[in-house]
């Protein structure tokens, strides 16, 4: 079986405690990605992990606008 994988162009990859919150996740992607540092930028997260086969599995868990995270800062979704 051969998985083919493409990422997406601005895809960043992070690494971090399992209860870190959306906003968290927010400002560590606007430190590297300076797009994602735009009122109205959307963020979309998710988990990806390889199968039993060794094919990427791509989780989609939330997308939102950067405005909405640093408005409600104390939501948890983790």
């Amino acid at each position: 079986m051969i998985c083919i994988f493409k990422e997406p162009k601005d895809e960043v990859q992070i690494y971090t405690w399992k209860d870190a919150t959306f906003r968290e996740l927010a400002d560590l992607v606007s430190e590297v990605a300076p797009a994602a540092r735009k009122r109205d930028a959307k963020l979309s997260f998710a988990f990806v992990y390889p199968d039993k086969n060794g094919c990427f599995v791509v989780r989609p868990i939330r997308t939102s606008y950067l405005i909405f995270l640093l408005r409600f800062s104390d939501i948890s979704h983790s």
